[in-house]
């Protein structure tokens, strides 16, 4: 099974619910995603159900020692 994706600009929670397009998928820089699970948790979640995310750790990480990605990835598991 091949599934394809193209990267796009994320514009919103609003924007990928209108367009339902389930093969555009958005990259979300950590801060970001953790201030997406802050203030709009439901929204996050189901932006995830209907496609695909990535979350990327800050540039000035330079080891993995202090990343938490199981923060972010339960919105990914909770969402499936």
């Amino acid at each position: 099974m091949i599934v394809y994706t193209q990267p796009m600009k994320f514009q919103g929670f609003e924007v990928s619910e209108e367009e339902k397009c389930s093969f555009k998928m958005s990259s979300f820089p950590e801060t970001s995603a953790l201030g997406y699970l802050k203030s709009q948790a439901i929204e996050f979640v189901n932006y995830n159900k209907r496609q695909l995310s990535r979350i990327y750790p800050k540039g000035s990480r330079v080891d993995s020692s202090n990343f938490m990605p199981q923060v972010q990835s339960s919105v990914l598991l909770i969402s499936t």
